[in-house]
């Protein structure tokens, strides 16, 4: 089974905090601070913006819902706003706790892995 977007999420989160006083974990934080900022002045149907979500998802299902390319942006609620608070927070680093999911509710955060029928492998 494929991991889940959030657990990729916060995998990425993890290694940034964990490293914080580290070379390795400033030029990650940096990093993900550059591919968010080029996805947010790129637009969603860039490749900045695929190339950022390729953090976060890795089979090609979850590729397009990161992408907006599912029903969940236009159908839920909060749909889109998921999508634009993970890259909005990817421009924060070490300094703002690299919370890539703040700001998202509990179900925000679920939705990234309901794939329907109560599947969240995809």
């Amino acid at each position: 089974m494929a991991p889940k977007i959030v657990d990729k999420i916060r995998e990425l989160n993890a290694f940034i905090e964990t490293n914080a006083e580290n070379d390795e974990g400033l030029a990650r934080a940096l990093e993900i601070q550059d591919m968010a900022a080029k996805a947010i002045d790129k637009g969603m149907q860039s490749q900045e913006w695929e190339d950022y979500m390729k953090l976060f998802a890795t089979t090609p299902d979850q590729l397009r819902r990161l992408k907006g390319l599912d029903s969940m942006r236009t159908d839920k609620p909060w749909g889109l706003n998921a999508l634009v608070y993970l890259v909005a927070n990817g421009v924060c680093t070490m300094g703002s706790r690299a919370n890539t999911v703040r700001f998202m509710d509990a179900e925000m955060i679920a939705g990234l892995d309901d794939f329907g029928n109560g599947d969240t492998s995809a």
